[in-house]
């Protein structure tokens, strides 16, 4: 009868570190997935980090060029003011100048004068 006891409580005891291994193994097995799945997590956020650094470089290249073009084309139009505004004084002055009907009038105004 002490054999039987021995050998029932033997096979209890490895029942139960079976039982207890088993399912050590299992949380074992579960965690190991979910590092993967971490890691795999990590993964995918590094590359699309490495995408968003990509385009936030060609955007700030394209700003960087489109502040340069506006500052050209801004420079161009002030230029092109300040020609306009010349022709248009160059304009006026020979208009001084040239203005007949003017001057005939100034001439005629001198004549007067002269014959009081």
């Amino acid at each position: 009868m002490k054999k039987v006891s021995v050998i029932v409580c033997v096979c209890i005891l490895m029942s139960g570190s079976m039982y207890y291994s088993y399912h050590y193994y299992q949380q074992l097995q579960l965690a190991n997935k979910k590092v993967q799945k971490l890691n795999g997590e990590i993964q995918t956020k590094t590359t699309q980090n490495t995408k968003l650094k990509k385009e936030n470089r060609t955007f700030r290249q394209a700003l960087k060029e489109s502040e340069s073009t506006q500052r050209l084309k801004n420079q161009a139009f002030q230029e092109s003011e300040t020609e306009k505004a010349q022709l248009e004084l160059n304009l006026e002055v020979l208009h001084a100048f040239f203005d007949y009907e003017n001057q005939a009038q100034t001439h005629d105004n001198v004549k007067k004068l002269y014959d009081i």
